[in-house]
C-alpha cells in the first residue's frame, strides 16, 4: 500500500512486497526491494530510499528518513535520520528534508 505523493525517480526494478505499506511523499530509486523476509515493512512519510536498498522484516522505519544507496534496511529506526551500511546504522540525526532530497514547500501540496 502507497501513501498519495509517491515518487519513482527512475525507470528500473522496484520489488515491493503487497503487504509493506510505504507512507505519504516518498521517493523510490531504482533497483530496491521493500518486504517478504521474515515480514513486511512499514515505511512513515517523506522517505527517501537510495539505489539499490534492500528493507525487509516487520520493521518500521519513522517518517522523514533517508535511506542511502545499497543498504540494508531489517531493523527499526526512528524518526529524522539518516541511515545506511550493511547491516543499516544511523550516520546522522538529520532529516530527509534538512540535506535536500525533498523541496521545502512538499507539505504544502
Amino acid at each position: 500500500m502507497f501513501g498519495s505523493g509517491l515518487c519513482i525517480v527512475h525507470h528500473g526494478t522496484i520489488v515491493v512486497s503487497p503487504k509493506a505499506k510505504v507512507g505519504k511523499n516518498c521517493r523510490i530509486h531504482p533497483s530496491t526491494s521493500i518486504g517478504d523476509y521474515n515480514g513486511a515493512p512499514t515505511i512513515g512519510d517523506n522517505v527517501y530510499i537510495g539505489p539499490g536498498a534492500k528493507i525487509f522484516g516487520n520493521i518500521s522505519i519513522g517518517n522523514n528518513v533517508a535511506v542511502g544507496a545499497n543498504a540494508v534496511v531489517n531493523s527499526d529506526f526512528p524518526d529524522n535520520v539518516i541511515i545506511g551500511g550493511i547491516p543499516a546504522v544511523v550516520l546522522s540525526r538529520k532529516s530527509s528534508f534538512e540535506i535536500g532530497v525533498y523541496p521545502e514547500n512538499i507539505l504544502e501540496n
